[in-house]
């Protein structure tokens, strides 16, 4: 996972307004401020949860270390909003008037009329700005790993308890050093006596039985090595 503060400050410093690398332009066509925000908190939670740093190169002093990340994360900030968001929310709003006038004069060569004139509001051009921000972000949530819509097959309430669930071992998992060793024995116990007969049975398989059983786990869980008793064994989690 990425760095928190270095994100977070580009974050509200282009929320408020504030460039670094570039000067904005003539944003008077564009839809409403809160979709700008909802795009810029899904890049914000995209550059979070990514490395922008190389683990390759050799890590600086703090405060360097700190103003490069910052740098980073707001230039492409910067460039996300004012070369992809920008464009792209501009043209779906020029769009949905020109959509509307398509439809009538179809309508019209089958001998029909129909009255689009709501196409041409700005309610109508808001709606999709927020719809476009929203799908923006729940596209970064699912693959972030904070939520799993493929779960939406089980059911609505199946969905809610399992980002519950991610929500608070996100939260556990961050928390400070005073809660760290009851959230280590909690959470070891819990996928211990959860998967304790499978370990025993996985002490006993060969190198290659165990490589054809973990292919056939799910992308979200993996075996961590374990002892019980005097045994090397493995339990399973839910990938970090």
């Amino acid at each position: 996972m990425g760095k928190f503060w270095p994100a977070c400050v580009a974050f509200v410093i282009t929320c408020t307004g504030t460039t670094v690398f570039r000067e904005p332009d003539d944003t008077s066509e564009n839809g409403p401020l809160a979709s700008c925000y909802i795009f810029m908190f899904s890049v914000f939670l995209l550059l979070w949860d990514l490395r922008v740093y190389p683990r390759t190169l050799r890590k600086q002093w703090n405060l360097f270390q700190f103003i490069i990340e910052f740098c980073i994360a707001e230039f492409i900030m910067e460039q996300l909003l004012f070369d992809f968001w920008f464009p792209l929310e501009k043209s779906l709003i020029a769009a949905i008037p020109k959509l509307g006038e398509y439809i009538e004069k179809g309508f019209k060569k089958l001998g029909q009329d129909i009255n689009l004139e709501c196409f041409k509001s700005d309610k109508v051009g808001n709606y999709a700005s927020y719809t476009l921000s929203i799908f923006f972000l729940i596209a970064v949530l699912h693959a972030t790993r904070a939520i799993d819509l493929r779960i939406l097959e089980c059911g609505i309430s199946t969905f809610f308890s399992d980002t519950y669930s991610r929500f608070k071992r996100f939260m556990m998992e961050n928390t400070p050093r005073i809660f760290t060793k009851e959230r280590d024995d909690t959470r070891c116990n819990k996928y211990r006596n959860h998967n304790y007969n499978q370990s025993v049975m996985m002490s006993n398989y060969s190198n290659s039985d165990f490589s054809d059983e973990y292919d056939e786990l799910p992308i979200d869980f993996e075996y961590v090595p374990c002892k019980i008793g005097k045994k090397d064994s493995y339990y399973k989690r839910y990938r970090k």
